[in-house]
């Protein structure tokens, strides 16, 4: 059931002007895995842990390995979601570039799947 919340919040969030429009920008560049691991470590793994399983083990962010399993080709809301936060998540649009962005997309996909 959580799960499910936090699947209907990332499409709700990447609807929203803010990050819907950078979101699709994003979604165009192409993004480099070991930059993305750097911003990965530096923005994201204290909350879903190194290897992404987040909440499902003890972190405090969803799981990103399930929610890529799940929602593999939900890159736009995914995007999104990182640009204006969800929940308790930060916001990180204002932190982070777009390549920074698009970067640790790629390190999620390679190192996560989906």
């Amino acid at each position: 059931m959580r799960f499910e919340f936090a699947l209907v919040a990332l499409g709700a969030m990447a609807c929203g002007s803010d990050g819907g429009d950078r979101a699709t920008s994003i979604e165009g560049l192409t993004g480099d895995v070991a930059a993305g691991e750097t911003v990965y470590a530096d923005n994201c793994a204290v909350c879903h842990l190194e290897d992404g399983t987040g909440d499902s083990n003890g972190g405090q962010g969803v799981d990103l390995v399930q929610l890529l399993i799940d929602e593999p080709n939900g890159e736009h809301d995914f995007i999104g979601t990182i640009i204006t936060g969800e929940g308790e998540m930060t916001a990180f649009g204002d932190a982070l570039e777009d390549q920074q962005i698009a970067d640790v997309m790629a390190y999620m996909h390679d190192a996560f799947g989906g």
